[in-house]
């Protein structure tokens, strides 16, 4: 059943794919530009080291996806992608034929996929999407019923309960009011209440302003000044990146992470 709660709905992604560049594949680079992908990939390599050989990995809520090539790539993994936007699901496949990947993007519903889809994957992982909805468990119970007995679902979101959330606000509330804020409390408690077995949870990347999106006010002065903010919190990101990487670890905490995140086993 799809639930009547999708805060941004279709049409909402599908102006955000028409307004969007094609992504690039993921790069995990040794230099600042690489800090947030190698977090990232610290995460995934922990869980993903022990899967199959012949593991399947399906990404829902594909759109646009940068991260479909570093799975096969990276993990070895064959690669698929289900999203609801038409547009989005061509720019995925776009960025996986220019990595040279092979994989097979599926234009569906969620809530409502191909019978041959059920139950087909060892991983399913999200990255920005059950957010989107009220009933965070409903939705993370529709991924789940895309993966295997025994297999994972890794879940990212934007941690829009700590900082993140009010400053979102303040720059362009409309994209904060399509998202809920969820702290990973929060987050691995919808998990377990679908019967996912709980593996690990908490805060990914300890700052990341450029998580949030100014306004695109043009000339105006809100316009403006949402831009010189967010050129001062991206460069104050910067900044506390390179004091993790070559000073001293910094703490990844529900007030400054940038993501919540939980894995769990089905």
């Amino acid at each position: 059943m799809r639930p009547d709660d999708d805060r941004a709905g279709r049409a909402y992604w599908d102006e955000n794919w028409a307004k969007a560049q094609t992504a690039r594949e993921v790069s995990i680079r040794g230099d600042l530009r690489g800090y947030v992908n190698r977090r990232f990939d610290a995460l995934f390599r922990r869980h993903l080291r022990a899967i199959p050989a012949d593991a399947r990995l399906v990404e829902v809520g594909c759109a646009n996806s940068a991260w479909l090539p570093y799975f096969a790539k990276r993990h070895g993994v064959a690669v698929s992608g289900i999203d609801y936007s038409a547009l989005g699901c061509e720019q995925a496949s776009q960025v996986l034929a220019v990595a040279g990947v092979q994989g097979d993007i599926f234009l569906a519903d969620l809530f409502d996929p191909p019978a041959r889809l059920v139950h087909s994957f060892d991983v399913a992982v999200s990255m920005g999407l059950v957010e989107h909805f009220g009933d965070t468990a409903m939705c993370l119970a529709a991924i789940a019923g895309l993966v295997r007995r025994g297999g994972l679902v890794i879940t990212v979101v934007p941690n829009l309960a700590g900082m993140l959330g009010p400053i979102q606000r303040v720059l362009d509330h409309r994209i904060y009011d399509v998202h809920v804020p969820l702290t990973a409390d929060a987050l691995a408690a919808a998990h377990s209440a679908v019967g996912l077995r709980v593996r690990e949870s908490g805060y990914l990347v300890p700052v990341n302003f450029g998580i949030c999106n100014a306004s695109p006010g043009g000339r105006t002065f809100r316009g403006r000044a949402s831009r010189g903010i967010m050129k001062a919190l991206v460069a104050l990101s910067a900044a506390a990146w390179v004091i993790d990487e070559r000073i001293a670890r910094l703490p990844q905490t529900r007030l400054f992470a940038g993501y919540a995140f939980c894995v769990a086993t089905t």
